[in-house]
């Protein structure tokens, strides 16, 4: 929330002033930004823009907890009115992060970085869900390859089939 939430704002380019849009004034451009950021309402924490920052390995022990404390929650909620909860783990294009670089939605991990990192997501993930009662999907990523995704993380129409029949018979077990 800190991060993606916030970043959408230049990702949209939704900002009224000094974004990526042709000037006629560099000078002008200039004067805009910093009327801009005077009185722009969408700020990073801190004011720090998480790209500025040096790039970490491995997850933050701290989002792994909230991510673990909204697993329960939502599970929870469900529970509470009778809806029976399926976890998938989340499926990415490993070939797509393999280099040294930084991934937009990622800031602070490098390419190559974020597979493991999500590894580390998936298999909390599965452990909460074990413990909790709900049905959990393993993300058969070795089975998913680049022609399967259009992007980084977003499936191609082959790649979407090969979910839904990989996560079709929990799903169809856990809600009858």
């Amino acid at each position: 929330a800190d991060f993606h939430l916030i970043s959408q704002v230049d990702s949209l380019k939704l900002r009224r002033a000094g974004g990526s849009n042709v000037t006629f004034s560099p000078l002008l451009t200039v004067l805009m930004r910093v009327v801009g950021n005077l009185v722009d309402t969408v700020h990073y924490p801190d004011g720090v823009n998480p790209y500025n920052l040096p790039m970490k390995t491995g997850v933050d022990p701290v989002l792994l907890g909230d991510f673990e404390r909204n697993v329960r929650t939502i599970s929870a909620i469900n529970r509470a009115r009778g809806i029976p909860t399926v976890w998938v783990g989340q499926l990415v294009n490993r070939a797509a992060f393999t280099g040294d670089g930084r991934y937009g939605w990622l800031p602070l991990l490098r390419d190559r970085d974020v597979p493991a990192a999500l590894d580390q997501m998936n298999e909390r993930l599965a452990r909460v869900a074990k413990d909790l009662g709900d049905a959990s999907i393993e993300p058969p990523a070795p089975s998913f390859g680049p022609a399967d995704f259009v992007d980084q993380g977003h499936f191609s129409v082959q790649g979407a089939r090969k979910f839904a029949e990989t996560i079709l018979p929990v799903v169809r077990q856990a809600c009858p």
